[in-house]
């Protein structure tokens, strides 16, 4: 089989659950990564709290309400950018246990999970002030737990899906 031949064995429009097996795929890896991230991988950022803003970044309208996504940016003296957690619910439980001035303790991503991961480098996977844990990772790992097997039995339907429609093309190619 050529190149040429290869590609238009692909990039046909029977492929698209072949792309459909890929997105999914990703997803699963990506969510496996997340679960299986440890307190120990995780990056400390520790300083005095200089900033905390909330910005709303996404409103989606749905039939009986509007689904407004927030980010909460939290800048620590000594860093270089600012840390962010999004959610759709409100930040009163986080912002009422930090102030100003404080010293807390922000713990972002490592670069594995900057590759494979759903979280973006600045990321607020953990947050603690002294002892206290104000945000804690294990239940973003808890809600991501059931996504996982999802992902893969809806690629695997893609998969098949696609080797069902590609017999076909596959024999007359070769």
């Amino acid at each position: 089989m050529t190149n040429r031949q290869f590609f238009k064995f692909l990039f046909h429009k029977k492929s698209i659950p072949l792309a459909g097996f890929l997105v999914f795929m990703w997803f699963a890896i990506n969510a496996y990564v997340d679960l299986n991230m440890t307190s120990n991988e995780l990056i400390p950022h520790t300083g005095e709290l200089i900033r905390i803003d909330s910005v709303i970044t996404r409103v989606k309208n749905k039939p009986f309400f509007k689904e407004i996504t927030k980010e909460l940016r939290l800048a620590l003296e000594g860093e270089t950018s600012y840390f962010t957690y999004a959610t759709t619910s409100h930040f009163g439980d986080i912002t009422a246990q930090i102030n100003v001035g404080d010293y807390v303790t922000v713990y972002s991503n490592p670069k594995k999970s900057v590759i494979f991961g759903f979280k973006k480098k600045n990321d607020i996977w953990r947050l603690t002030k002294g002892d206290a844990v104000i945000i804690n990772y294990a239940d973003y790992q808890r809600m991501i737990r059931k996504s996982i097997p999802v992902c893969w039995g809806i690629s695997l339907f893609f998969l098949v899906w696609f080797l069902v429609w590609a017999r076909p093309r596959w024999r007359s190619i070769t």
